[in-house]
């Protein structure tokens, strides 16, 4: 057995066979100051001369923890509002290990020492506490545990209050975790609640049938992009009765600082988009053009039933069809058929005969309930 020089011969204390299939070898460390790689080779001899030589193995002897390291933030920035069902007030940070060769080893036993400083490096003793975890065990006794066992990594959560009486100032802190002569530091960035929120122009389409979409970047006072997961509410609408947008999908909380949103054109007209948070709304004006000549399906008659999956017949169906066409187009084509809806996210877009009826855009693979 050789751990790589003759310096670091590593003894083979004891050999032994459990059974008939297996040889257990004990390998004891000399003690000597070094750690790294070495390889472990074995030859069998068998009773009738023959000789295996299995692959090698390598094994990692590693020395004592010599340095910690604190691992990004597992979700993003600190908020420093407090809610009892608003839990992004709260950090968590991975704390691992190393030798002095560089190899994860087990962190001390002894929970480190968390220090808080501001930006100018003042240490904060009231709004920011720092909560030990074991292997994801948030209970009241996983520091007890911690300090008498070791593990991999542990977990240190980063809890932010606000007290009325000294509240936590926004920006950039530093947190220092000491322990049995090492040390590791990782910056934390405390933002406040929305301040602001910018939509940004819209991108698409702006004719019916195209697809809309914005993004709105949420900052608290200071500049801060918000928290990972600042809820967003967003909103369509027409200035008139009419159906304009209709919403495919949209962010409910924000990444990055940030939650986006797209629409659908049913309809020309002018539309309001507004996102929403913390009681702080921006809203954006657009109008719509109506399609351009030709824009719809130009498929013949028999054919625009044939995309049916009822084939014209009254109920729900299905809009086969590889084209987008519009429902006036399709209200033309059927006869027997009092209007046409469409169901788009959370109402229904009807079209008929009726005078001011808003025509829309049918996509394929749309449901659609033919009224009789």
């Amino acid at each position: 057995v050789g751990g790589g020089g003759a310096a670091c011969q590593i003894p083979v204390s004891a050999v032994t066979a459990a059974n008939a299939d297996q040889i257990d070898v004990v390998l004891t460390h000399p003690g000597v100051d070094k750690s790294g790689r070495g390889e472990v080779r074995a030859s069998v001899l068998a009773i009738d001369g023959e000789t295996f030589d299995p692959p090698a193995l390598n094994v990692t002897f590693a020395g004592e923890a010599a340095s910690l390291a604190i691992g990004e933030p597992a979700n993003g920035l600190l908020n420093a509002a407090t809610d009892a069902d608003d839990h992004r007030d709260v950090l968590k940070l991975t704390v691992s290990a190393a030798d002095a060769a560089g190899n994860s080893v087990e962190v001390p036993y002894r929970a480190p020492r968390a220090v808080v400083r501001d930006s100018e490096g003042k240490v904060v003793t009231s709004g920011i506490s720092v909560v030990w975890t074991e292997d994801g065990d948030d209970s009241d006794d996983a520091h007890d545990r911690f300090t008498r066992n070791t593990a991999d990594a542990v977990e240190a959560t980063i809890r932010v209050t606000a007290e009325a009486a000294a509240p936590l100032k926004l920006g950039v802190y530093t947190l220092e975790l000491r322990t049995v002569g090492q040390s590791a530091t990782r910056e934390l960035t405390v933002v406040g609640g929305t301040d602001s929120v910018a939509l940004s122009e819209p991108t698409g389409d702006l004719q019916v049938g195209g697809t809309i979409s914005f993004t709105a970047t949420l900052r608290d006072a200071e500049g801060n992009p918000a928290p990972d997961g600042t809820p967003v509410t967003w909103a369509e609408r027409s200035t008139d009765q009419s159906a304009v947008l209709v919403r495919l999908a949209a962010d409910g909380a924000t990444t990055d600082g940030a939650s986006t949103a797209s629409f659908f054109a049913v309809g020309a007209g002018t539309a309001v988009v507004s996102a929403e948070s913390g009681g702080v709304r921006e809203v954006a004006l657009l109008s719509i053009a109506p399609a351009p000549p030709g824009g719809a399906a130009t498929q013949p008659e028999p054919q625009l039933r044939e995309s049916l999956s009822t084939q014209g017949a009254p109920g729900l169906a299905a809009w086969l069809g590889e084209a987008e066409t519009s429902a006036s187009t399709l209200f033309d084509a059927l006869s027997g058929i009092a209007s046409i809806q469409l169901w788009a996210i959370d109402r229904w877009l009807r079209y008929s005969a009726a005078a001011g009826s808003v025509d829309f855009a049918i996509q394929p693979g749309a449901i659609l309930w033919l009224s009789p």
